[in-house]
């Protein structure tokens, strides 16, 4: 099983890259526009496409399960 950390990081640096931020601003707190895109852009990928659970994407990003209806 490959670990979760480690896969996720890709689409994480390109949702940040996307929206013109660098990765440590995508994880955690943050409402600025390109924060939010970026977070969204990211947990589409991941959970919409990659098929991650919500839960434990919505951890790596420092959000809270509910926040991605998990």
């Amino acid at each position: 099983m490959v670990n979760m950390i480690h896969t996720v990081e890709r689409p994480l640096a390109l949702a940040a890259r996307k929206a013109g931020i660098g990765v440590k601003n995508l994880i955690g707190s943050g409402k600025r526009p390109a924060q939010v895109k970026a977070r969204a852009l990211a947990c589409y990928w991941l959970v919409g496409r990659l098929g991650y659970p919500g839960v434990q994407v919505a951890r790596r990003l420092g959000m809270v399960g509910r926040a991605l209806g998990g």
